[in-house]
This record gives C-alpha cells, sequence and structure tokens, in this order.
C-alpha cells in the first residue's frame, strides 16, 4: 500500500578543500534515512552541485547551480576549512554566494530554513596554504556573529561528522514537534510541497513492529553504563597516573636544583644521571597514555553511539519505556564532571612541562612526546564533552519529559558561538 513519505532535504555548500566532510555528511545523511523511514516515514534529501547539477549555461557556472537546485531546501549546512572557493560575478565564492541566498531565505521567513554552519580548525598543508584565501575565511568567519548565525568549530572529520549527526537530528526532531503542535492530527506534514508517495507499509503502523522487545532498549543501556563505567575508569587511571608523575617530577626537580647549586660536590654526569631519571619517568608515563588513547575514543564511541541509538527508537516505545534514560543522564552528567578533571589536570601538566628546558636529547625526547600524548588525550576529552553537550541538547527535543541536570550554567549561552566548554 502506498504512504506519504515526508522529505527534509538538506543543502550542503563547502569549497573542495572540505571534500572529507562532504563524504562524511553523505553518509550520516544514509544513516540517518535507515532509521527515519523506518520509525518515521521521514527522509532527508541530500542536495549538493556535484550530484545534483548538470551541464548547462547561464551567467556563470554558479548561476546555473542557483536556478537547478533553487532554495527549495529544509535545511542549509556550511563548511569551510582555508579556502572560500571560486569568486562568481555576484559574491566573493560560490559557497559564500549560496549562504547569502539561505540567509536572506532568513531574514524573510525564519521558519522557510534552518542554517548550520561549521569550521574546520585543523592545521593546513603549507603546500596547499592560498593565505589570500584563508584570510577571506576568516574575515567571513569573524562576520558570521554578526549575521546573527551561531558556527560550530572541529578538528577533525570523524569529529565533524559526529556533531554534524546530532545537530541534524535535533533540527529534524525539533521541526517535526514543531509540526506536530501546529495540527490537531497525528499525521506530522513538513514541507507539503516536497511530500513523495512512496510503495510500503501504511503510516498507521506498530510502533514496536520494528523491535524484538523491551530487550532492545535495555541492551542500549547496558551498553551506556558499561562504556560510561569505562570511560570513568580510565579518566580515574590518567587522573591517578599524571598525579604520580608531577609528584616524581617534583622530586626529580629537587635534586637536580640541589645538584646544580652544590656544584662542587655534584659532577656533570651526575646531574645528567637525575636528569636520565626524569626522562625516563616521562617516557614511562607517555607510554601508560598512549595505551590509553584508543581505549578511551573506543569507550566514548561505543557508548555515545548507544546512547544515539537508544534516542532514535520509535517515539511511542522510547518514551513509554525511557525509565533508564534519566539515570543515563545522569551518569553522563557525573562523567563529564570526571572528564573535565582529567582534561584539567593533563593541560596543567603539559603546560608546566613545556616551560622546562631541555637539558640533554633523551629528556627532550621524551618531553615531547609526553606533550603530544597529552594533547591527543585532552582532546579526545573535549570532544567527548561536546558530544555529550550535544546528545543533552538533542534529549531536551526529543524527550521533553526527560528531567535533566546541566554542570555548566552557560552551556546554552549563544555567545560562545560554538565553544561549550
Amino acid at each position: 500500500m502506498a504512504r506519504t513519505e515526508r522529505v527534509l532535504s538538506v543543502f550542503l555548500a563547502s569549497p573542495s578543500d572540505v571534500s572529507e566532510e562532504r563524504l562524511k555528511l553523505r553518509e550520516i545523511v544514509a544513516d540517518l534515512n535507515a532509521v527515519y523511514a523506518r520509525n518515521l516515514g521521514c527522509r532527508l534529501e541530500l542536495l549538493s552541485w556535484e550530484t545534483d547539477s548538470y551541464p548547462s549555461a547561464g551567467k556563470d557556472p554558479q548561476d546555473v547551480i542557483n536556478h537547478q537546485l533553487s532554495d527549495d531546501y529544509d535545511i542549509f549546512i556550511g563548511v569551510m576549512w582555508h579556502r572560500v572557493g571560486t569568486p562568481t560575478k555576484r559574491s566573493a565564492s560560490g559557497t559564500m554566494e549560496e549562504f547569502e541566498r539561505a540567509k536572506q531565505r532568513f531574514d524573510k521567513d525564519p521558519e522557510s530554513v534552518r542554517i548550520m554552519f561549521y569550521f574546520k580548525d585543523e592545521a593546513v598543508p603549507p603546500s596547499q596554504l592560498d593565505p589570500n584565501q584563508l584570510k577571506k575565511v576568516q574575515k567571513f568567519r569573524a562576520g558570521l556573529g554578526k549575521e546573527g548565525v551561531l558556527y560550530w568549530s572541529f578538528a577533525q572529520t570523524e569529529e565533524f561528522g559526529d556533531l554534524a549527526r546530532l545537530h541534524l537530528e535535533r533540527q529534524v526532531w525539533s521541526m517535526l514537534k514543531e509540526e506536530a503542535s501546529c495540527t490537531d492530527s497525528n499525521a506530522i506534514t513538513i514541507n507539503p510541497s516536497r511530500n513523495e508517495e512512496v510503495t510500503g507499509t501504511s503510516e498507521q503502523r506498530n510502533p514496536n513492529e520494528d523491535i524484538d522487545s523491551d530487550l532492545e532498549m535495555l541492551d542500549f543501556l547496558e551498553i551506556v553504563e558499561d562504556e560510561f563505567a569505562n570511560l570513568t575508569a580510565i579518566a580515574e587511571r590518567i587522573n591517578s597516573a599524571t598525579e604520580e608523575i608531577g609528584t616524581k617530577i617534583e622530586a626529580r626537580t629537587q635534586e637536580i636544583q640541589t645538584a646544580t647549586t652544590l656544584a662542587s660536590a655534584f659532577s656533570a654526569k651526575e646531574v645528567k644521571r637525575l636528569v636520565s631519571r626524569v626522562a625516563n619517568d616521562l617516557s614511562q608515563y607517555s607510554r601508560r597514555m598512549e595505551a590509553e588513547v584508543p581505549l578511551l575514543a573506543e569507550a566514548q564511541r561505543k557508548g555515545f553511539t548507544a546512547v544515539m541509538h537508544s534516542i532514535n527508537l520509535p517515539s511511542e516505545f522510547s518514551e513509554s519505556n525511557s525509565d533508564g534514560l534519566p539515570e543515563a543522564i545522569a551518569t553522563a552528567m557525573a562523567l563529564s564532571i570526571g572528564m573535565a578533571g582529567a582534561k584539567e589536570s593533563m593541560s596543567s601538566f603539559s603546560e608546566s612541562l613545556e616551560g622546562v628546558p631541555n637539558l640533554t636529547s633523551e629528556f627532550k625526547k621524551a618531553k615531547k612526546s609526553v606533550i603530544l600524548v597529552l594533547s591527543q588525550l585532552v582532546g579526545e576529552f573535549s570532544s567527548g564533552e561536546k558530544l555529550l553537550q550535544e546528545i543533552l541538547r538533542l534529549l531536551d527535543v526529543r524527550f521533553s519529559n526527560v528531567p535533566q541536570t546541566r554542570t555548566d550554567p552557560k552551556a546554552d549561552d549563544t555567545s560562545s558561538r560554538g565553544k561549550l566548554f
């Protein structure tokens, strides 16, 4: 039997230097469609010039794209790194022109389009760097605040994927709830002009038909509990190891200071021996932390993915079986505090270590290794904190009846421009 499938179109605007992010967004849309089509009768349609335009003629190539893709989309996603792109006759680049058109739509009718913009903060290879292009990106980025646009920053493609997935889900659920509040019927119509008839089962469907039993929700919650416990244990191990190395370094430093002060009693060889002991302590700490990096990344990925899957269960099922969610959220918030503490201790230790002079080549190598692994761990914790906050924000939209506790009173301050922590 034919049924009506709600189509939400997503327009992607970006220069050529973020091709990996473009591919990642396609993966995300495909993944989300597997959930939305099954549970909500809703589908995301990703529009971009390389897949939805075709050879034609106009004032310039961008003019052709503008006419072929038009402005009939629901969500605009912009991504930039170190290039703005090729200039057009109307704007500094095609990407900027596409954003300007979306912003004009929003200014005329804020309900007509949702705007999401991302900037990549990863270092640029010197061979690819064009200072003029980078300057234009920085100028455009600085001007977005004046335009009233809250942008988000990311360091790596995987982080972009996690953030974009959560943000897209928030947009979809927000639109569904808003539309539901405007109709007396159970059917929700999003952008009626783009509704399509598809072959399949009727929309009047049992919300549990794709779920074997309550065990599916319990499975997800069990994964969340296990992986959050792993994350807590990892954070505690890192804190303990960092405190331990800090105590050792303090003791070694005192020994070295004593040795250099009493130069007549200590030879250069003796001082070097003490420095070698410090280098050895640092190397051991570095190896311990290197072992924690993949464990931390894997536990975060599994735990947060399980939370997102539980959120994406059909609304009638998950809302009536979400007794475990508040507890999971409370655990997540406690975890956030532990992660913040671990990150702070590592950042502090790294800063203090950077100020220590390179007394020997061995010490220099060990110091460099520690600073590098600390940077990796801090990056993982920062990404985890970001995702955790976005999950909680998504829950605000998805489950308005689920109580939540926030650790950061400024978490909803839009002046942060995406910097939540």
